[in-house]
């Protein structure tokens, strides 16, 4: 049997109400006053739209490190559901996905806390 790696994108948290990145995106546009239409944008795009605004709304006092606070904390409620709970048990080598949640690492041990979790990548 070879190596076997699998992509995952960001679909996966959708079907976890309340805690998905469209609720995270929506919470921050509603937080910071910015009106942006998620549902006609790519999730990237939306998030940078929203974000780049805040940003330029600066005179209000908003700082880059407060925004990016505020967006790990709500993220770090994104929790597992059964899909990444499945994906796990595939037993694949690598799991590479575009999301910066930890769900797959909550599926690997339910006492990891985000505190508790280092990066060890070359990009930090």
């Amino acid at each position: 049997m070879g190596d076997y790696s699998l992509l995952v994108g960001n679909g996966i948290n959708n079907i976890t109400n309340g805690n998905s990145w469209l609720d995270v995106l929506n919470n921050l546009g509603e937080t910071y006053g910015i009106k942006i239409d998620t549902q006609e944008k790519p999730f990237p795009l939306a998030y940078e739209e929203i974000y780049f605004n805040i940003l330029n709304k600066s005179q209000n006092g908003f700082l880059e490190n407060e925004i990016k606070n505020y967006i790990a904390s709500k993220i770090n409620k994104i929790k597992p559901n059964e899909i990444h709970h499945k994906i796990i048990k595939l037993e694949c080598d690598n799991i590479l996905t575009t999301n910066y949640d930890l769900t797959f690492e909550y599926c690997l041990d339910d006492s990891i806390r985000p505190e508790d979790l280092k990066n060890e990548g070359k990009i930090k």
